[in-house]
């Protein structure tokens, strides 16, 4: 091994792009007949996961393990307490925002399909003018980034009130749902940070933190918490923030250890350690399984056996790629990968936008085609979702470095 560990980790932007590529695959083959069951997400109280289960978690756990790098150094850096908050309460409210208005955008009446996939569009297209970087203007163009990103604000504020729900019209039809994959990743950041920021540097507070919104899970499932106000309100994000939470705290003790420990050897022996524990205790958790279902691995209900296992099998995978491109330092053919991991935002809505489009010019032109036309089999699918998938993660990778790229 090298006896010098790098003083950035390249494997962290490498293992955020392999989530995005896997990410895109597993969500291009939804509705793809003959799909094998480890490509499928486990049915509601199925006791076990398959790979597609771990995709979203592994991008949770590698959020927390980014918290040391970029929180850590902002704190030890001396920034304020308060400014610090605020980072997190913008970034919070940006991720939590974008996912409420995914979720609902993913559940607009069908009909008229043409005004509804308009409407998708031009919604998707306020959210990128409010978070776009616009990199070159920010310091040369104030005042024209200011305007765009008021103008995506004001337009987004208009077309939520004109919004074609299923069930109503308007603001009022507005639901948070699930909160949406953006929603949950902002939840679990702030329920990661809310520990992270008290406890960094202390272990033994961080896994703690996570092992409390483990138990909080349980006293979920028990209804120990039934009686508090507008507890089962679908506006509340506790439910959703705890087991997402735990599992970016997770990364967040690995990332914690690998901040302040530049020996590589040392760095792989304390990883396989924390997976182990990790692995042994979601076994622990899993053997009570029989007694009751919080006790399954089920990504559907977050149980603790879920969130212990994906952190366990996630920071393997992180393993893997940091031996390969940080010790052995193999790192060519990773810079696309890499540079994908930067833009992350802009696949969560790019990618729905190409896909709306291509419906409104089938509904164009007068055709009954569909995108899974291309995939009548399990075979044909693969094949789609591999080049979608690699096609996507590419352009990121290139767009991030033409300058257009979206951060919170």
């Amino acid at each position: 091994m090298a006896p010098a560990a790098p003083a950035r980790l390249h494997s962290l932007d490498v293992f955020r792009g392999a989530i995005v590529l896997a990410m895109l695959f597993v969500n291009d083959l939804e509705g793809v007949p003959g799909v094998p069951w480890w490509l499928r997400h486990a049915p509601f109280r199925a006791d076990y996961m398959s790979f597609t289960d771990l995709v979203f978690p592994a991008f949770l756990f590698m959020v927390g393990m980014a918290l040391p790098f970029a929180l850590g150094r902002r704190l030890e850096g001396g920034a304020p307490a308060g400014l610090v908050w605020r980072h997190v309460a913008s970034r919070t409210a940006g991720l939590v925002v974008i996912g409420f208005v995914m979720v609902n955008s993913e559940s607009a009446a069908a009909e008229p399909a043409w005004l509804v996939g308009l409407w998708q569009l031009a919604t998707f297209g306020s959210l990128i003018l409010v978070w776009h970087t616009y990199e070159g203007w920010r310091a040369t163009r104030p005042r024209r980034v200011r305007a765009l990103r008021l103008g995506g604000a004001l337009t987004l504020g208009m077309l939520l009130t004109w919004y074609p729900g299923r069930h109503g019209s308007g603001l009022s039809a507005l639901a948070p749902s699930w909160w949406g994959i953006i929603g949950l990743i902002g939840w679990a950041y702030l329920g990661a940070c809310l520990v992270y920021i008290r406890g960094r540097k202390r272990m033994e507070v961080i896994l703690g933190g996570m092992a409390l919104w483990l138990v909080f899970i349980l006293a979920m499932e028990a209804k120990a918490l039934d009686g508090w106000f507008l507890w089962r309100s679908p506006w509340n994000p506790v439910p959703a923030m705890a087991p997402h939470a735990a599992i970016a705290l997770a990364g967040a003790g690995l990332g914690t250890f690998l901040r302040g420990e530049p020996s590589p050897r040392a760095r792989v022996r304390w990883t396989l350690g924390f997976v182990l524990v990790l692995y042994a205790a979601s076994w622990c958790v899993h053997a009570a399984a029989a007694w009751h279902p919080v006790f399954t691995l089920s990504k559907v209900l977050g149980t603790p056996a879920w969130c212990l296992r994906s952190a366990a099998y996630s920071a393997l995978l992180w393993l893997a790629i940091y031996l390969v491109v940080d010790v052995a330092g193999r790192r060519k053919g990773t810079e696309w990968l890499a540079a994908a991991g930067g833009n992350a935002l802009w696949v969560y809505l790019i990618v729905p936008m190409v896909f709306v489009a291509v419906d409104l010019f089938c509904l164009s032109v007068g055709h009954g085609w569909t995108w899974n036309h291309l995939a009548p089999g399990f075979p044909s699918g693969a094949l789609r979702a591999a080049v979608v998938a690699v096609a996507f993660t590419w352009l990121a990778g290139v767009s991030l470095r033409r300058g257009f790229a979206l951060k919170l």
